[in-house]
């Protein structure tokens, strides 16, 4: 019997809240979170967590920063391909939100 294999990432903030509490309570597939901003990770049994673009936000958010955004994820692209290996169907889920910003 052919049992596909599921992969689903949560990206960014917003993505990686969702996978948090949807990985929690479901076992046929695989969880994973990627951020830039390392405060966001809410740490899970049965997540895999990883960090990207540490080197350009010093572990934090872009801020809603598109090329900083864009810079970091370049940045990972072989942490990425990685997520592909060997999965019959992957799901990215992200979320627009206001990144963490100091507001005047």
């Amino acid at each position: 019997m052919f049992k596909a294999r599921i992969k689903v990432v949560g990206i960014g903030g917003g993505g990686g809240s969702i996978v948090s509490e949807i990985g929690r309570s479901l076992e046929k597939a695989t969880f994973v979170v990627a951020d830039t901003d390392m405060r966001a990770m809410k740490k899970r049994p049965g997540i895999r967590y990883g960090c990207f673009g540490q080197e350009m936000t010093h572990g934090l958010g872009t801020g809603l920063n598109v090329d900083l955004e864009k810079k970091a994820a370049e940045t990972a692209k072989e942490k990425v391909s990685g997520i592909f290996e060997d999965q019959d169907i992957v799901i990215f889920i992200a979320s627009l939100g206001y990144g963490y910003r100091d507001w005047e």
